[in-house]
């Protein structure tokens, strides 16, 4: 009897000896609270729609120095305040153990759906104004403390943000704009470092529009070059799914500063000319060439339009003098002479050869300035398919 007690305590106390203890549970990461304060600070002028107060949805990408990308803060408005959600795994300890305690803000106005990449850079580049607040301090303790003003960037090349708006497109449409004097600019991300990285792109480039309380927006850098001078503006609008292009000249203008512009209703004849446009199968240099219905300034498709004078770009209206109803036999243009009388120029036979240099007439005895002379043409329009 005593025997079988011995080994049944012996069981026992092997049993306690093999017995594993339960793995330690790791304490809770704690909250990541915010106490965030925000400005901004536009730049632009008031004579179009520009989103210049925030509106319900919009979001600020806030990054840290020394946080590993794709970790970042979203700072989304609700209306009346800011809500913070913490991504891709950010946490407190990234704040507080960082050896910099500088913070990187970006806000993409009509953006507010980004992804951050791993190396800071955004998953689809934004084409279109933007505002940044670069290396702000901050401070952990209960809560994240600091203060974003989130400005417009610094253009390094002299030129000026440019806002520009219309009426009566269409919803759910895709626009483009084009001027040649406007140059993209578009926000790619972030650097390690905190500096906000942008692109300036080519003068005449597509700048996107976007839709924002009723009106369509685009938004670019003015070029150095005709900052603070008097320059002419045409600008052209392309309604991608609709195949029309929209033209306005909206004459003479100096812009000295960061200026926002309402171009008025697109729908509107007085304002824009409305021009559809077929693809007739032609390419140049790689692309596609879509034809307009009528020639530029034309009304119908029966209509001349505009008159040009050989490698202008300024057209000339009927009865101006310059589409063959002057008397005179030539004017002087910017690239030599050119004929202003028809009845002399039909008498001459003096023809117009595309794609060659026999742009005058055989009989070189008429001459200007030493130079042939040119005729005035009507132009058809076209559009290359990145347009």
């Amino acid at each position: 009897m005593k025997t079988g007690k011995l080994l049944l305590a012996l069981c026992l106390l092997m049993t306690a000896c093999t017995k594993q203890s339960p793995e330690p549970v790791p304490a809770p990461e704690a909250e990541l609270r915010v106490s965030l304060s925000i400005s901004r600070q536009d730049g632009f002028g008031t004579k179009a729609s520009v989103k210049t107060d925030w509106a319900t949805g919009d979001v600020i990408y806030v990054f840290f120095k020394g946080v590993a990308f794709p970790k970042y803060l979203e700072m989304r408005f609700n209306g009346s305040g800011w809500s913070s959600t913490a991504k891709n795994g950010l946490n407190v300890s990234d704040l507080t153990d960082a050896s910099q305690k500088m913070m990187t803000a970006v806000f993409l106005p009509y953006g507010n759906n980004a992804e951050v990449q791993s190396d800071g850079s955004f998953d689809t580049a934004y084409c279109g104004f933007f505002l940044q607040c670069e290396q702000a301090v901050y401070t952990y303790t209960d809560a994240l403390y600091g203060s974003l003003n989130l400005i417009a960037p610094a253009l390094q090349q002299g030129g000026k943000l440019i806002h520009l708006d219309v009426s009566g497109y269409t919803s759910g449409n895709s626009y483009t704009l084009y001027q040649e004097k406007i140059k993209p600019i578009t926000c790619t991300g972030v650097s390690s470092e905190g500096t906000v990285l942008f692109e300036e792109g080519t003068a005449g480039g597509a700048i996107p529009g976007f839709e924002s309380d009723g009106f369509l927006s685009f938004s670019g850098i003015l070029d150095a070059s005709v900052v603070g001078t008097a320059s002419g503006y045409q600008f052209s609008v392309n309604d991608a799914t609709a195949s029309v292009l929209y033209t306005r000249d909206a004459g003479t203008k100096t812009v000295t500063t960061s200026i926002a512009i309402g171009l008025g209703d697109i729908s509107s004849p007085e304002k824009w000319n409305a021009n559809e446009y077929v693809d007739l199968g032609i390419t140049q240099a790689g692309q596609r060439l879509f034809w307009a219905t009528k020639n530029l300034g034309a009304a119908t498709e029966a209509d001349d339009g505009l008159y040009f004078a050989f490698g202008e770009t300024a057209g000339y209206s009927a009865g101006s003098g310059h589409d063959f109803s002057a008397t005179t036999l030539h004017q002087h243009g910017t690239y030599g002479c050119y004929w202003t009388s028809k009845e002399y120029l039909d008498a001459k036979a003096y023809f117009l050869g595309f794609g060659t240099a026999d742009v005058y007439a055989p009989d070189a005895t008429y001459t200007c300035d030493g130079q042939p002379i040119r005729p005035v043409f009507s132009i058809p329009q076209y559009r290359s398919d990145d347009r």
